[in-house]
């Protein structure tokens, strides 16, 4: 579903014959050039996020072709930090839209794979959303600005004893989804390598949880597990 083609700082643009869509596949549209990593070619979306050659609507739904919706786009917007909100302010329209995007499709993605609200969060497929959506994040608006958005996500108070296990696991998991991106050959797909990264043991998530009804929180007991089981 997302197939992501990746050449060092290139990356692959899809058209369906009248508008551009930026590294993301959609059913029925071709490969028409390549585009550098700040969104900028000739007649299409240009670094500020505006569509060039006659201009576009600015929604998060028109930029991804409705992959995105504007009541998604706030559902994230709205477990933000504070540090977070003011990085994400900073960017261009295009930025934050793909800094959402990814953040939305490895969520859509976790879901699809996991089904346990204890593996979903602080499980192997809290593990696997959080290094999809640095991988993903940072093949389309880079490494630097992935990393200081995703690490000041982390940047809330703690809500409860244990917290720090939560945010030491996420940081880890965000830090191999980013590593992902530098070591991608031509054409590989993102989501696969992610997969590969979990099989092998790279993700790390949490044992010895509270049950789901009281949120699935670490204890004093928990411990980091990698996710090859080793």
């Amino acid at each position: 579903m997302i197939a992501l083609g990746k050449y060092t700082d290139w990356y692959y643009v899809y058209s369906n014959g009248s508008t551009e869509y930026i590294d993301t596949t959609f059913d029925g549209y071709t490969y028409v050039e390549i585009c550098n990593g700040n969104g900028g070619y000739d007649g299409g979306y240009n670094g500020s996020g505006e569509t060039g050659g006659g201009g576009g609507s600015s929604t998060y739904s028109d930029y991804t072709n409705g992959a995105l919706t504007e009541t998604e786009a706030q559902t994230y917007k709205d477990q933000m930090s504070a540090s977070e909100v003011t990085l994400y302010n900073g960017l261009s329209a295009y930025q934050q839209t793909m800094y959402l995007l990814s953040a939305h499709q490895a969520f859509q993605k976790s879901q699809e794979l996991y089904n346990e609200p204890c593996e979903l969060h602080n499980g192997q497929g809290d593990a696997f959303r959080h290094a999809y959506w640095n991988a993903l994040s940072t093949f389309r608006i880079g490494e630097e600005l992935t990393l200081q958005l995703t690490t000041a996500h982390e940047d809330k108070p703690p809500s409860y004893a244990y917290n720090d296990f939560e945010t030491d696991m996420d940081l880890h998991n965000n830090s191999v989804g980013i590593d992902i991106i530098s070591k991608l050959s031509a054409g590989q797909i993102v989501y696969e390598a992610v997969v590969t990264e979990l099989e092998n043991g790279r993700l790390v998530y949490l044992n010895n949880l509270l049950g789901p009804e009281q949120g699935c929180q670490a204890t004093a007991q928990t411990q980091f597990i990698s996710t090859n089981g080793n």
